[in-house]
């Protein structure tokens, strides 16, 4: 993923997405990228892939959190 990638785009959701939404994309990539279930080949790069999708996970699903991420990345009124 992209350094400048925003933690929406890497669970492939809209900015204003809701938390089902939201849940539902992270398991979506969780079941692909998992380290426990990717290919060998993969193990790596997925592990490093998936704590990504983690840690947008982790903060999209908290409204706090969002809320301070969409302040720092969107503005103020660009926010949801």
């Amino acid at each position: 993923m992209a350094a400048c990638t925003s933690l929406y785009q890497v669970l492939g959701i809209p900015i204003g997405a809701s938390n089902q939404e939201i849940k539902s994309a992270y398991r979506r990539l969780a079941r692909v990228c998992h380290p426990d279930v990717a290919a060998i080949d993969r193990k790596d790069s997925s592990a490093d892939e998936f704590m990504e999708i983690h840690a947008a996970y982790s903060t999209l699903s908290d409204p706090e959190k969002r809320a301070v991420y969409d302040s720092k990345v969107f503005g103020e009124s660009n926010g949801r």
